[in-house]
């Protein structure tokens, strides 16, 4: 029976000074949760939040379903005049380009691939 119970708390302590050694992983491993779940928590609320509509895309999508055959070149003169009643309709700050005819003729390509997406949205 000694052999047993000496056993019993070798163990133990054993156990102990285990729990001791791992303590520091254990916190780090708890802490590492705890900011997941936290994290998961934050963007589970942004999936909830709701962007205003880009005026800009809005716009072009009422030329486009006026007119499905404009061209681009159309779009940015139409999108000119909408931006002279209200900076909303101003090319997206990203473009070196304060109207949109300007942005046609130095980044056609964000100009193509941006009423692209819209007119890609209305089909």
């Amino acid at each position: 029976m000694d052999s047993i119970d000496d056993f019993r708390s070798e163990l133990q302590r054993a156990g102990k000074a285990w729990a001791e050694l791992l303590r520091p992983e254990f916190q780090a491993l708890r802490k590492e949760i705890v900011n997941d779940i936290t994290m998961e928590l934050r963007h589970s609320s942004r999936k909830n939040f709701r962007r205003r509509p880009d005026p800009r895309k809005e716009a072009i999508a009422r030329l486009l379903q006026e007119n499905p055959e404009i061209k681009n070149l159309q779009i940015c003169r139409e999108m000119d005049k909408l931006q002279e009643k209200s900076a909303h309709y101003a090319p997206p700050r990203s473009w070196p380009c304060r109207l949109w005819w300007e942005s046609y003729l130095q980044v056609g390509n964000r100009v193509h691939s941006y009423i692209g997406s819209v007119r890609h949205s209305v089909r």
